[in-house]
């Protein structure tokens, strides 16, 4: 997938102001920061990965795609604001774009709820953007164990008993969910998947913290 290809016709689409030389430089602002070395999993690879599901749900949304290119903008492990200043570099390209403000509204509100912290979300574009940055949970072992080492990066400067506890801390929120995925296509695809999984990595985690006990 070619994101430059998709991502300014989107713009276009919305925006009052459609100079070329402004969605350039937008883009490349934008995935420049996604692609810096630090970012070993919240990169242009997860942006691509969410819009195929966007895509394969059948759901097509305009506030949902736009909130998928910029909700993981900012993520800085040792930050408890990423949701927020994503949401915020989102509405200035927008309004730079002269895009309505109903949508830079929406697009923020979409953004917000990507920080997970909301079971059940009350909105049904709120419940999907939400599955679609959960469904990497459900893949296949090999792509969930990759998942599971470049997350492990990304905090490479917590050490093991500290990272492994909060991982599992996480993992367990989700598991006491009544289910994991709030949309009936993502419930029917990946939650059976992903509860194997986190099961696994759950497990593979209280080792580490057993070895660092020790």
């Amino acid at each position: 997938m070619v994101l430059s290809s998709r991502f300014s016709p989107l713009l276009t689409s919305v925006a009052g102001n459609k100079d070329r030389t402004v969605l350039e430089v937008i883009y490349n602002h934008l995935f420049g920061i996604y692609d810096i070395p630090r970012k070993d999993y919240h990169n242009s690879s997860h942006i691509e990965h969410c819009l195929r599901e966007l895509d394969e749900s059948g759901h097509a949304n305009i506030p949902v795609e736009l909130a998928l290119f910029y909700h993981d903008a900012v993520y800085d492990p040792k930050e408890k604001d990423n949701e927020k200043r994503s949401a915020d570099w989102a509405a200035y390209d927008l309004t730079v774009l002269q895009v309505p403000l109903s949508t830079i509204v929406d697009v923020k509100r979409l953004i917000m709820a990507t920080k997970h912290d909301v079971f059940p979300n009350e909105a049904d574009d709120e419940k999907l953007i939400v599955d679609i940055d959960l469904s990497i949970l459900g893949q296949e072992p090999k792509v969930f164990d990759h998942y599971c080492v470049t997350i492990r990066e990304e905090y490479s400067h917590v050490e093991d008993y500290g990272y492994a506890k909060g991982r599992i801390a996480f993992l367990k929120r989700l598991m006491q969910r009544p289910s994991i995925y709030q949309t009936d296509y993502f419930f029917n695809k990946y939650e059976i998947a992903a509860r194997e999984n986190i099961e696994w990595e759950i497990k593979r985690m209280h080792k580490i913290k057993m070895r660092d006990q020790m």
